[in-house]
């Protein structure tokens, strides 16, 4: 089996040893994912803006004419499989995000039984305030958790009162980054995870302040300089990549972005942001 990379940096503590214990393995986990239940207008348009978000997305509808690829040609999967048993096709990560707009109340309490008795660290069923009651209610008398039901965000989205299908998508992925960016988690993509080349990997192990990126975010800097996955942009990250592509060994460096370090970094978001960097062969 190929190392990880989890497996590589680990590799390079020993080797150097030096204590891992800052470098969390939940950090190395994949990048969100968002499973859609549903092939509508609202899953088309939720679809397309988690993607610009960096989400792993899977679309299911158990119609075939809305089950097709092209009509979410961004997603990474989109099925076509019925309800009763769409548990088949559930990641098992813990950090799946479920958004349940099908086309009506019985399909959306199918999806909402299935996915109670999994892991997730989002569920989110649309509908109105009544329709939401009343489904609760049956959830309950069928013998599932009150406290858990209660806990479904329903109805889906924050409250800013859309109207339309993109409006509706904007309320429901920034409910969702809401209680993304309440913990920390793995914001990394499937290419950097199944990354094999030589360079040094760039790990946020610190922050304060309103930077762009959390703690655990990562990228590769490859020995040509390219690089792969993200810790933030801009002049910081600039920085990261020429110090990534000289240092020889493990290194932290804190990029403070308050005050005159800020002005003289072109940054105005403030706070603190400390790197790790660990080469990897």
């Amino acid at each position: 089996m190929a190392a990880t990379l989890y497996d590589r940096v680990k590799e390079e503590f020993q080797k150097e040893n030096k204590d891992i214990s800052e470098v969390k393995q939940e950090w190395f986990e994949p990048q969100p994912r968002l499973v859609i239940c549903g092939g509508g207008h609202v899953a088309g348009q939720v679809a397309a803006l988690a993607k610009m978000l960096d989400f792993y997305v899977q679309v299911i509808d158990d119609r075939e004419e809305f089950a097709k690829k092209e009509n979410f040609p961004k997603v990474d999967e989109v099925c076509a499989h019925p309800y009763e048993n769409v548990s088949e096709l559930f990641p098992k990560e813990d950090n799946t995000y479920y958004v349940v707009v099908t086309r009506g109340h019985a399909g959306d309490r199918i999806c909402v039984e299935q996915i109670l008795k999994g892991k997730y660290a989002y569920l989110g069923m649309i509908g109105s305030r009544s329709k939401v009651a009343k489904t609760f209610e049956l959830l309950i008398e069928e013998g599932f958790d009150e406290e858990q039901v209660r806990e479904i965000h329903a109805p889906i989205g924050l409250a800013i009162k859309a109207q339309t299908p993109a409006e509706i998508a904007v309320s429901i992925m920034a409910e969702i980054i809401e209680c993304k960016n309440s913990r920390e988690i793995s914001t990394m993509t499937k290419e950097l995870m199944h990354a094999e080349e030589a360079g040094t990997l760039c790990i946020i192990t610190e922050k304060s302040g309103s930077s762009p990126r959390n703690v655990g975010s990562m990228m590769l800097v490859k020995p040509d300089g390219t690089i792969t996955g993200s810790i933030g942009g801009g002049t910081v990250e600039n920085a990261a990549i020429s110090h990534a592509k000289e240092t020889t060994e493990i290194s932290e460096v804190t990029y403070d972005l308050s005050n005159s370090q800020s002005a003289k970094l072109g940054m105005i978001c403030g706070g603190t942001n400390r790197i790790l960097f660990v080469p990897l062969t």
